[in-house]
């Protein structure tokens, strides 16, 4: 329920299966049901029955009641985790809409649809294998388990072959990339864990610490940067507003239009933003100041603790870890703010100055803490360098994309403009470099 709908519920990319419990207890039971009926086959005495049953007669029955214990071991894991789990989570985030789904018309084949077929006539093929002298049932259920596992293996082959599975695999991991920091949100809303019971704690913990711990901090605050996930960049001055439409799928942004934005925005809305900008920043500023006094004062108290036990030290430290987490988001917050301010203040000078002289000066950022004559790049240049290395690996990986067969229409031309978008960049990227290089070189000399 409520798939799509909140980062930690992905909506699994066609034509992979809606639900992948249903794939997991179709296969794990009839790969257990094939092991027992093996297993009892070769060691048939010690398994308490004689030869009266043929192999696959047993190989049916097992596959029978296995299905039955893991479609119902399997609903009610699915069960517990959206009740306990992400049900809670979605009410937290003001979303309401998690109505259950059992059927939803798709727009082509998916593994559920072979899953469809296979059971189907794993079904059909029962009615005609009246010789298995096992009941009827069994005979139903289990051949429809087994034809449903043939169809969802013969599927992921088809789907593999013509590379759509390996396309969704990759759409599924970068939302899960973006979906781990969703784990921090969830164990720093302490309230929120309180109702969560100990099992969920403990895999909300889990996926926080071995998932998501091994990002860089910044992805906390700016995931977007880090593309996890399609994210919209929030370091203009105004937020951007969304107009409704479906968001894109392109892989990288579109530049955005300064003249535009300067049309589009008037001096006194520039202003208004800056000003409710600069006291939120200051708020929490001041805010930051107060957790550090507090911490300086734990701190003390920790060095200065004489007769405390090691559990009471042990304490004291969490409370303080805790403390300097706190101080690390206000301060990620301000630094925030304060890219924001100056982008804005930046975008103010220049309205005002197209209003005025619109001279070049008038537009340029003052350099109040540097001379512009003899200052050299040096931090700046390797940031770019990355970036190419980025651009160059992405355009070899997007070649393979076309290079796939069986791809799409759809697919392939925005796999193109994908490209095309990166070799623009990478073109950018290379004349940054060399005007930097060429402004080092320049003042060295």
């Amino acid at each position: 329920p409520g798939e799509g709908k909140h980062w930690i519920i992905p909506k699994r990319p066609e034509p992979l299966a809606a639900n992948a419990t249903v794939s997991y207890a179709v296969i794990g039971s009839t790969a257990l049901a094939g092991g027992y009926a093996s297993y009892a086959r070769a060691h048939a005495q010690r398994a308490g029955f004689g030869t009266a049953i043929s192999t696959p007669a047993l190989f049916v029955r097992a596959s029978a009641k296995a299905g039955i214990w893991c479609a119902l071991g399997g609903a009610a894991i699915n069960w517990y985790y959206h009740y306990g789990f992400t049900g809670p989570v979605s009410i937290a985030s003001n979303i309401t809409d998690l109505e259950w789904k059992i059927w939803e018309k798709t727009e082509r084949y998916t593994i559920d649809d072979g899953f469809l077929v296979g059971a189907g006539l794993g079904l059909a093929s029962s009615l005609f294998l009246r010789r298995l002298h096992i009941p009827s049932w069994t005979r139903y259920v289990g051949m429809t388990n087994i034809g449903g596992c043939a169809g969802i293996l013969a599927a992921n082959a088809y789907f593999q072959y013509t590379g759509e599975r390996a396309r969704s695999n990759l759409a599924l991991a970068q939302w899960r990339q973006r979906r781990n920091l969703e784990f921090h949100w969830v164990y720093w809303n302490k309230l929120l864990m309180a109702s969560l019971s100990k099992p969920v704690q403990a895999y909300v913990m889990y996926q926080g610490m071995f998932h998501a711990a091994q990002l860089p901090e910044e992805a906390l605050t700016d995931p977007g940067k880090y593309r996890l996930g399609h994210i919209s960049d929030t370091s203009l001055p105004l937020d951007k507003k969304t107009d409704g439409k479906e968001e894109s799928k392109a892989h990288y942004y579109p530049p955005d239009d300064p003249a535009k934005i300067l049309r589009d925005v008037t001096a006194e809305s520039l202003k208004a933003a800056l000003d409710s900008k600069a006291t939120q920043r200051a708020a929490i500023l001041i805010d930051a100041n107060y957790i550090m006094r507090i911490i300086s004062q734990k701190e003390y108290a920790f060095c200065h603790l004489d007769n405390a036990s090691a559990d009471e030290r042990h304490e004291l430290l969490r409370e303080i870890q805790m403390y300097q987490v706190i101080f690390s988001r206000l301060k990620d917050e301000a630094n925030k703010l304060e890219r924001q301010l100056l982008v804005g203040s930046q975008r103010l000078r220049q309205k005002h100055s197209l209003a005025g002289e619109d001279t070049l000066p008038s537009w340029e950022m003052p350099a109040d803490q540097y001379d512009p004559k003899t200052h050299e790049p040096k931090l700046a240049l390797p940031e770019i360098e990355q970036y190419t290395e980025k651009f160059l690996k992405d355009m070899k990986d997007i070649e393979k994309g076309l290079a796939t067969q069986g791809i799409s229409d759809e697919d392939k031309a925005r796999l193109k403009k994908d490209l095309s978008d990166a070799r623009e960049l990478l073109k950018a990227s290379d004349k940054i470099i060399w005007d930097l290089e060429k402004r080092i070189k320049k003042v060295d000399a």
